[in-house]
């Protein structure tokens, strides 16, 4: 009997050809795995540049005489010479506005009622 007709031969190929198979599957999801791991960093490399781009705008910005004056006005309420300041004072109470209209109406005359709405009031 030739070894290679033999049923442990046979046997011993298709356990070798099996592994083999089961190898190259295992090896193809760590090879995606692999690839997926080198898309994620890629994808944080782009986001950091990305962010490395806004922090470099953003400190020029910092840098700036605009950035200088615009926290002047802000914070320590500087004008430029040629300005000029206008206050507005809001109402703490805006419900009082609305009382005094309907307050208005009640006690108005009819033909004043007709003139506010054609007005618009």
């Amino acid at each position: 009997m030739h070894p290679l007709n033999s049923k442990w031969f046979s046997l011993l190929f298709i356990i070798l050809i099996g592994s083999l198979v089961f190898y190259f599957f295992d090896l193809n999801s760590r090879r995606k795995e692999f690839r997926q791991i080198v898309s994620n960093i890629e994808e944080k490399v782009r986001d950091s540049e990305v962010a490395k781009n806004f922090l470099e705008k953003t400190s020029v910005y910092f840098q700036s005489s605009q950035f200088l004056e615009r926290q002047a006005r802000e914070k320590l309420n500087y004008k430029s010479p040629d300005e000029e300041v206008i206050l507005v004072f809001r109402d703490p109470d805006p419900d009082k506005i609305e009382t005094k209209r309907e307050d208005w109406f009640t006690n108005s005359l009819n033909y004043q009622k007709w003139w506010a709405y054609i007005l618009g009031h």
